[in-house]
């Protein structure tokens, strides 16, 4: 090793260049930021603008779930269009309060079909919520039955109403 420095150092001396720029130091592996990057925007998030499309798989779960696109299997068609389906049945259901902006996220496990809805509360829902009065759980049982007699497997529908408004103020990026 001391003759692998020796030719080196004594090469050096006739090139100024390299002696500059060699390190002796041993290499540090650290990751360094210079800074955090806030937004200046101050925009509501919600569960479908906070990741990009290129996330989906991977930080965010898709809004349909099936196995149909598997390689081999049969029925694909059928059950896009039994989505599709569901989708528009529900927001001819709940036309007042459903929003465009919230998913509806459809799982398919074994024959069960699984359906989560968020809806906004409106002063309409409120009442209902508040007085307990049948009308939304008769829309519940109506969509679920119909759904059920419709596809000819058992649904299972899970309205969640929320004030979107207060989310928005409290989850603002």
């Amino acid at each position: 090793m001391a003759s692998l420095s020796q030719r080196f150092f004594s090469h050096s001396a006739t090139c100024g260049k390299l002696a500059r720029t060699f390190s002796t130091s041993s290499h540090l592996s650290k990751n360094l930021r210079a800074g955090k990057i806030h937004n200046p925007k101050n925009f509501p998030v919600s569960y479908e603008v906070t990741w990009p499309p290129d996330a989906i798989g991977v930080k965010k779960a898709w809004n349909s779930w099936d196995t149909t696109n598997l390689h081999g299997e049969k029925g694909s068609p059928s059950v896009i269009f039994e989505d599709i389906f569901i989708r528009k049945f529900l927001e001819g259901t709940f036309p007042t309060m459903y929003q465009e902006t919230t998913p509806i996220v459809i799982r398919r496990r074994q024959n069960l079909i699984d359906i989560s809805i968020w809806m906004k509360e409106s002063p309409v829902t409120k009442g209902i919520v508040e007085k307990g009065i049948p009308r939304l759980h008769f829309l519940h049982g109506y969509s679920e039955e119909l759904l059920s007699r419709f596809l000819k497997c058992p649904v299972k529908l899970d309205i969640h109403c929320v004030d979107f408004d207060k989310v928005d103020k409290d989850t603002k990026f």
